[in-house]
């Protein structure tokens, strides 16, 4: 049964958690133990936007060289695409399948709050293939038993909380990196992000792109919201 008190809850444990760095800053507070465990939890939203680049650029006939992940949330994967289509969907997916899975996983929680962890299961087993790094690969592993462990023994209550918490992260996460996006590609459009990328590939302006996702996230969020929440 989807409990929309718990959703709500963790939302905006979610958004604090997103923004915590910078509420520490506004205030002339820097701790550095809290940044990195804000940037602990952070890290399944990278998980999950680098997975959308690695099973886009599969699916679309492509090979998935290498993934990374990092502590400073940041990760990359290295792939080779059978086409100029391939590139685009692969590059497009990064920002924008998070927010179906988010979609998903909200989805799971109508039915039993296990279902969305065991999502991240998988997500997490399919990246154990191609990650490279020692970070990634330490931190994959911690994540797995623990999300697997949770499944397998820790009380209903738990689960719940635990389920509800990681879902609202990646919603929350999701719809922050399209507005993440949207800034890098106006004030930053020559760095190397996914916006400058698709740029590169299509001729079309790194702003646009920046509005294509942000856009394309706005709505989906809302989607998530009308059809789930509200």
């Amino acid at each position: 049964m989807f409990s929309l008190y718990w959703f709500t809850f963790y939302c905006v444990i979610a958004i604090a958690v997103t923004f915590l760095e910078y509420i520490l800053q506004r205030f002339g507070y820097r701790n550095r133990a809290l940044i990195t465990l804000k940037q602990l939890v952070e890290v399944p939203y990278t998980l999950v936007h680098e997975f959308s680049h690695a099973i886009v650029a599969l699916i679309t006939s492509g090979k998935i060289k290498k993934m990374t992940l990092h502590h400073n949330l940041s990760g990359s994967v290295v792939s080779s695409s059978a086409s100029k289509l391939s590139r685009i969907a692969t590059t497009f997916a990064g920002y924008t399948l998070p927010c179906y899975i988010a979609f998903l996983f909200i989805w799971l929680l109508h039915f039993n709050a296990s279902f969305a962890l065991y999502g991240y299961l998988v997500i997490a087993a399919f990246s154990f293939v191609f990650i490279r790094n020692m970070y990634g690969f330490f931190w994959l592993l911690g994540f797995f038993l623990i999300i697997g462990l949770t499944v397998v023994y820790a009380p209903a209550w738990l689960v719940l909380h635990v389920s509800y918490f990681f879902v609202t992260l990646l919603f929350v996460a999701a719809l922050y990196g399209g507005y993440r996006i949207l800034l890098l590609a106006w004030q930053e459009p020559e760095l190397y992000h996914d916006a400058h990328i698709l740029a590169n590939e299509t001729k079309i302006p790194t702003q646009a792109w920046g509005i294509a996702f942000f856009t394309h996230n706005i709505i989906i969020g809302g989607s998530i919201l009308y059809y789930f929440v509200l």
